[in-house]
């Protein structure tokens, strides 16, 4: 018995192909000499060794995403404390220039009051 578990709510087609119980070596057929030459102790450990070469590259890409992937959630992070760094401080300077255009006003007045004396 199979049992998949689809992780994504989209619909997923599974393939696969099996063969059971047929014996090459006990075949009187002529046309299957070809495989018997063909299936060979030393083709399965090529294929083996191929086999071993695809799953150690696919734990590299694997590793490398994940790094990947950290490091982008990480520069993220970085990026988004930097902008509300630079928001919290474009607010504090409009404010002190707003302050500081009010006191110039405030300022300039009272310097150019007209003052009497009584």
């Amino acid at each position: 018995s199979l049992c998949f578990k689809n992780t994504i709510s989209e619909n997923q087609m599974v393939s696969f192909d099996a063969r059971w119980g047929h014996d090459y070596e006990q075949d009187d057929d002529p046309k299957s000499s070809g495989m018997k030459q063909f299936v060979t102790p030393t083709h399965t450990d090529q294929m083996k060794d191929v086999v071993l070469k695809l799953y150690n590259r696919v734990l590299d890409i694997t590793e490398q995403q994940e790094f990947a992937i950290t490091r982008e959630a990480v520069h993220r992070e970085t990026a988004e404390s930097t902008n509300s760094r630079v928001v919290w401080w474009t607010l504090v300077e409009a404010c002190f220039l707003v302050a500081l255009a009010v006191f110039q006003v405030l300022f300039l007045r009272s310097r150019f009051e007209v003052k009497t004396l009584i």
